[in-house]
Parts: C-alpha cells; structure tokens; sequence
C-alpha cells in the first residue's frame, strides 16, 4: 500500500492530499473472547510487520486500545477458514470513505503450488483498476 501513491490519498470532499505512509487496523479477540481493534505502523519490511502485528495483535488480546492515528490507516482482514471469491467489506456511506481494505482467505494447495484469494477495496475517486494490478504486482 505504502509504495502506491494512489492508495496513500485521503480527502475530506474539498481538497485531496497524500500521506506519506498508512499504518494498518485489524480486530482480535481479547482472552474474554470480546471484540477489539489493533492499530500499528506496516514498517518497511515483511520482518518488521510481522514483528509489529505480533507486539500489537498481544496488546489486543490484552484488551489495550490502539494508539495510532485513526485517518491514515488500511483496514487488514484475515478469514483463514475459507477460501472465497469476492468480499465486500462495510463502508461508511454517509461520508467518503477513503480507506484502503485488504482481506485474504484460505490459503490452499494444488500441484504443488499455494494459493491465496487477497481482495483490496478502495475509493475508485483515489485510484482505478491499474493502481490495483500494481497492488498485486
């Protein structure tokens, strides 16, 4: 997300800007098995987003509310349990809504080889098909 300008633009209906980078957002359950939201910075590297999830996703559990800010984050969402074609994920119709949301499902194997459907959703007054395919690039 963080190396594609477009998936980096906000707007409040009057003026369009650009963050420099995105943190990300994802849900937990706490050990009371209650729903609560984690929120870190991506980092710059699969080894320093891993390690940040793992820290922030343990503060969730925890029950510890997110410190981040709230506007330039990405919505993360796993469901590890099937593998799906499409997603759609809910929107706040009532306002623009110009955050990035990525899902990924079930990874599976055939001949060999992993698959894994991912799905990214964006505002397509920010970007359009092309900054998606960069994207999955």
């Amino acid at each position: 997300i963080n190396s594609i300008p477009e998936l980096l633009m906000d707007t409040d209906g009057k003026i369009v800007w650009q963050y420099n980078q995105r943190g990300c957002s994802f849900t937990t359950l706490t050990s009371e098995d209650k729903l609560n939201f984690s929120s870190f910075t991506m980092g710059d590297n699969l080894i320093e987003f891993v390690s940040a999830f793992n820290i922030n996703k343990q503060k969730a559990e925890e029950g510890q509310k997110p410190n981040i800010d709230k506007n330039n984050i990405a919505y993360l969402s796993c469901v590890p349990w099937i593998d799906f074609l499409h997603v759609s994920t809910p929107m706040n119709l009532s306002k623009i809504d110009t955050v990035p949301r990525i899902t990924w499902g079930k990874v599976i194997q055939e001949n060999q080889r992993y698959f894994c459907t991912v799905n990214l959703q964006i505002n397509h007054g920010m970007g359009d098909g092309l900054h998606v395919s960069n994207f999955f690039v």
